[in-house]
């Protein structure tokens, strides 16, 4: 079956937005964004969201005494906004205004969240248990530790877990519904892109995801890595290199047998700036090789192109990715 997954409505809608912007009487643009904002609420949704978000920003560029009033409705109506006026400081208020407005989201996310990263960093973090984890780029975790129980929740993003056993203690980490206990381990949690996936390389896992069919525990070994999609329930489970698991905190990433939309994922958490999809994701592509987590930008662009898409950059730090579809 093939599984193609659409880019996140916000991305397609900003995406929409700097194409129109750009090129604001091409009437087959304007019909298809159209078509695009009719085939789904959400697409509706995102889209006045972007609206709102380029209201705010000329309305900081213009300043409080020529703000448009807030009784008017949003004009739908697009006028270029030159790219260029971006690097000014007026719109160095209106950027970071913006990215609270379309981030919200996010923000209850990192709320939630003990230990959070920023993009391009790791963080080493020392349990009270003993334990040790490695947070990865743009993620969040939050740690229960009550009891009989200790358990972790990966928020976002991927952690590798160095576990000191205890019997008398069970150690759980939970994503999107995919619980894994340890039996002595050192093992990775992605999350992210639709799939949650567990490499293991060190010991046993003991793993648990009922939305994807697993409602009895299976045991994971070292040298294996399960991928579980979350939308169709899909399920893989191949050999890996023990030595591959958690390979990201050394700032290259090996890829055996990833999804391009999981790496893709991957690699926007490591880029300093926004990244655009357009059209369809060939989910069901996988791809392996080594990818510099320090150029993300670079190691996008080769995923891209080498996938049947394109890449180009806007304004220094907007990646717009296209693939057919």
């Amino acid at each position: 079956m093939t599984d193609n997954s659409p880019p996140d409505a916000a991305d397609t809608a900003l995406s929409f937005l700097l194409r129109v912007q750009d090129d604001p009487e091409d009437s087959r643009l304007k019909a298809e964004l159209q078509q695009w904002r009719q085939a789904d609420p959400a697409h509706e949704r995102a889209w006045q969201q972007a609206l709102r978000v380029r209201l705010l920003g000329q309305m900081a560029l213009q300043g409080a005494t020529q703000a448009r009033p807030a009784s008017k409705p949003i004009p739908d109506n697009l006028y270029r906004f030159p790219v260029r006026r971006w690097w000014t400081g007026a719109l160095a208020t209106a950027a970071a205004a913006a990215i609270v407005l379309a981030c919200a989201p996010s923000l209850r996310l990192w709320f939630q969240a003990d230990y959070t990263t920023t993009t391009g960093q790791t963080r080493q973090i020392a349990l009270d248990d003993g334990s040790h984890l490695t947070l990865g780029s743009a993620s969040a975790i939050a740690v229960h530790m009550q009891g009989d129980t200790r358990r972790v929740v990966l928020l976002k993003g991927e952690a590798l877990f160095q576990v000191k056993h205890d019997p008398r203690r069970t150690f759980v980490v939970e994503a999107d519904g995919v619980v894994s206990r340890d039996i002595g381990t050192v093992f990775d949690v992605r999350s992210g892109a639709g799939h949650v996936v567990l490499g293991v390389g060190e010991g046993t896992v003991g793993l648990r995801a009922p939305q994807a069919g697993i409602a009895t525990e299976q045991t994971v070994n070292a040298g294996e890595q399960i991928d579980i999609t979350e939308k169709t329930g899909a399920v893989r489970r191949f050999a890996i290199s023990p030595d591959s698991v958690g390979s990201w905190n050394t700032g290259l990433f090996g890829a055996s047998a990833v999804s391009v939309a999981d790496m893709l994922g991957i690699l926007r958490r490591h880029y300093p700036g926004y990244v655009i999809v357009r059209g369809t994701i060939p989910a069901s592509r996988l791809v392996g090789g080594v990818y510099d987590l320090q150029r993300p930008a670079d190691s996008l662009r080769m995923l891209v192109t080498s996938s049947g898409g394109s890449m180009r950059e806007v304004a220094g730090r907007i990646l717009v990715i296209s693939f057919p579809g």
